[in-house]
């Protein structure tokens, strides 16, 4: 989100998080999610949470919501996973840009973004990529610039998505991450 931020496009930019992100710039509103005290690599792989007033209340507008993730931890996954959810049933027009982990992080983590991907991929709304596919295109490197490249596949989903999905509303896409 905070790459898409730098590109300037002109939006409504809210991140949900915890901790808060360091260097956040003042114009991103931020909410403090806070986890479950159980770890819930180690419990259930989908894990049923609730909306905090807060958070449905960021998304209670009659806009355009893209929501971005990186799937494998609890909030990326199950966050999202419950926030297309209300936007679904409130019947807010979103699109969900989501990664998924490298093979390397383990079974637990690949397994969550997967059933929440086999859960969200029905939605036409719903786009995602592989990170290994970073390491594919551009051989190995260190992790911050596979993220940084990672950054870069979000923003080239969004613009490719934009124009497409929601031509028909373009004049009123404030952004929500």
């Amino acid at each position: 989100m905070e790459h898409i931020h730098k590109k300037g496009i002109k939006a409504k930019y809210t991140c949900i998080t915890n901790p808060k992100r360091p260097n956040l710039p003042s114009e991103i509103e931020f909410i403090k999610f806070d986890s479950p005290e159980k770890n819930y690599l180690f419990d259930e792989l989908e894990d049923v949470i609730s909306l905090t007033p807060e958070i449905k209340n960021a998304f209670k507008d009659d806009v355009t919501y893209i929501l971005l993730a990186a799937f494998g931890g609890y909030t990326g996954t199950n966050l999202t996973r419950e926030l297309s959810k209300h936007l679904s049933k409130s019947n807010r027009m979103f699109m969900t840009i989501c990664s998924m982990p490298f093979q390397f992080e383990g079974k637990r983590r690949n397994t969550l973004a997967n059933r929440t991907k086999n859960i969200l991929e029905h939605s036409p709304n719903f786009k995602w990529f592989n990170l290994d596919m970073i390491r594919e295109i551009h051989g190995d490197m260190v992790l911050s610039k596979a993220f940084a490249k990672a950054d870069e596949q979000f923003y080239i989903i969004y613009n490719d998505s934009i124009s497409h999905v929601f031509s028909d509303n373009l004049s009123s896409l404030p952004t929500q991450s």
